[in-house]
């Protein structure tokens, strides 16, 4: 006998439950951020679990961590674009208001690229941690509760990682 799909069952409740807690965990991740948005953020996430229903599998709380997974990625992407709209086409260097000169432009290379190389160095783990924190700008909590990793540690990492950096800067 042949089981009816997942999606033939849902509910107006548990869709409303959904979503509920889908908002809540990006209010208290993107609030400050996203503002009024956060509410289109999740119809995204909703419309990509329609388009997607046979990849998704709802057992284990997996329809909500699918919508958030999606949601956090839509909300990544509208602050980037917001981010990439104000920033100017050349970098300059902190407290400057004029382009970098040549000289400035080879040491911001040269910062770069120490950067990248530390960075490439690191594990896994440690290179998801940092990158969440730093680039994405999420929470030491939010990264310790989606790995599974005591907050301490999370912690515990970036300060490692940013000491190793600026030690290699000559900070």
């Amino acid at each position: 006998m042949s089981r009816k799909p997942w999606w033939t069952e849902l509910t107006a409740d548990k869709i409303l439950h959904l979503r509920r807690r889908v908002l809540r965990r990006l209010d208290k991740e993107f609030a400050s951020s996203l503002g009024t948005e956060t509410q289109d953020v999740v119809q995204q996430a909703f419309v990509a679990l329609l388009r997607n229903r046979p990849e998704v599998h709802p057992e284990h709380d997996g329809l909500y961590r699918y919508l958030l997974v999606v949601a956090r990625r839509v909300a990544l992407d509208r602050l980037r674009q917001v981010r990439h709209r104000k920033t100017p086409r050349h970098r300059m260097p902190p407290g400057s208001t004029s382009p970098p000169s040549p000289a400035q432009q080879a040491v911001l290379r040269e910062e770069s690229e120490e950067i990248r190389k530390v960075f490439r160095e690191l594990g896994e783990l440690d290179r998801l941690i940092v990158w969440s924190h730093i680039v994405e700008r999420r929470s030491i909590r939010a990264i310790a509760g989606d790995l599974d990793l005591g907050w301490h540690q999370v912690a515990d990492t970036v300060k490692r990682v940013l000491h190793d950096i600026r030690r290699r800067m000559g900070d």
